[in-house]
């Protein structure tokens, strides 16, 4: 007959694993409260109450204002923001931080969601690309990582405009859009609203290298002088305030250099606008000779249009240009 002691050693040596178990997890507990707690004091000794509040975020003692786990839309007043609908969902919530933050002027600040470098600059840019209103904003930024875990915990921007001159810039800058705006008329088709203000930008804007502030939408608008970031961003900003959908890309051209130019939707279309390559001006510039009319062959034009002188920077991500029916001449 089989003696119950082996039984009782079974259940004792499971009693023993159970308690070395739970005093391991207790052990690993009391540990991460220690290294939160450390990283904590670390963080106020560095940089006092912003960088208390981000670390309390990341270690999960604190949520996020900028952002709920599972948000994967994101849209304001009606207006689709391309770019973030076309980056991973793990970076959506840099995407909305830094949005919120560069809205409400925090030209640097402690960042809530520390992501790797190179998530940072994918978000960064994508919030760049959907936003022309963010006019203060030159092209350098600077982000700075953390020594613990390399990741992005802060930026600082480079700004063009300062804090207290930038309602007023507001202001100006919706009034020139509008300026535009309010010679279209309300019941037109979509075509033809993209035409005018088409139309109106190589009208009012002289393209000039070097012109002032001439990567944002002030130097199109304000200054009538801009390249082709400036025209694009400005192109994008006055659709947008039609409710339309503008998006912004960059790449470059066959002749060599960066550029920009956008796409737009019509129905269910996508096409291509170059309002810089319409402007007679920048046709003469490259030339080095006087070129006069508009050449609308860089409005509403398709992927194969461009194929021979424009290169996406990230084409895989952009929607496909094959309708032929937006062309000026066809129409």
């Amino acid at each position: 007959m089989q003696q119950p002691v082996c039984r009782c050693r079974w259940k004792e040596q499971m009693r023993t694993r159970n308690d070395q178990k739970r005093r391991q997890e207790k052990s690993r507990s009391i540990r991460g409260v220690l290294l939160a707690a450390g990283l904590l004091i670390m963080s106020l000794a560095l940089g006092g109450c912003a960088k208390l509040d981000a670390l309390a975020v990341q270690i999960g003692l604190k949520e996020s204002p900028y952002y709920h786990l599972g948000d994967t839309w994101w849209d304001h007043g009606g207006i689709e923001e391309y770019w973030f609908n076309q980056i991973p969902s793990d970076e959506n919530e840099i995407y909305r931080e830094l949005y919120e933050r560069i809205r409400n002027y925090e030209d640097s600040a402690e960042l809530y969601a520390a992501v790797p470098t190179e998530k940072f600059w994918h978000a960064y840019y994508a919030v760049m690309a959907d936003h022309p209103e963010f006019f203060w904003v030159d092209n350098h930024v600077e982000a700075s990582e953390s020594a613990l875990t390399g990741r992005v915990v802060s930026y600082r921007l480079g700004i063009t405009v300062p804090v207290e001159e930038r309602e007023q810039m507001k202001a100006s800058l919706e009034a020139a859009a509008d300026a535009c705006i309010n010679g279209i008329d309300p019941n037109a088709e979509t075509y033809d609203k993209i035409k005018y203000v088409y139309e109106y930008l190589i009208d009012t804007t002289d393209y000039v290298r070097g012109s002032v502030d001439d990567q944002n939408i002030q130097s199109a608008l304000l200054y009538h002088q801009s390249v082709c970031a400036g025209y694009s961003r400005a192109f994008q900003y006055i659709l947008h305030r039609m409710g339309l959908f503008c998006t912004y890309v960059t790449g470059t051209i066959t002749t060599g250099g960066d550029h920009a130019w956008n796409i737009v939707r019509i129905g269910d279309n996508y096409y291509h606008v170059d309002v810089t390559w319409g402007d007679p001006v920048f046709v003469g510039d490259e030339a080095g000779a006087a070129a006069r009319g508009r050449n609308y062959s860089y409005l509403c034009c398709t992927d194969a249009d461009l194929a021979a002188t424009h290169q996406a920077e990230d084409p895989a991500h952009l929607p496909a240009c094959t309708d032929e029916s937006g062309s000026y001449y066809r129409r």
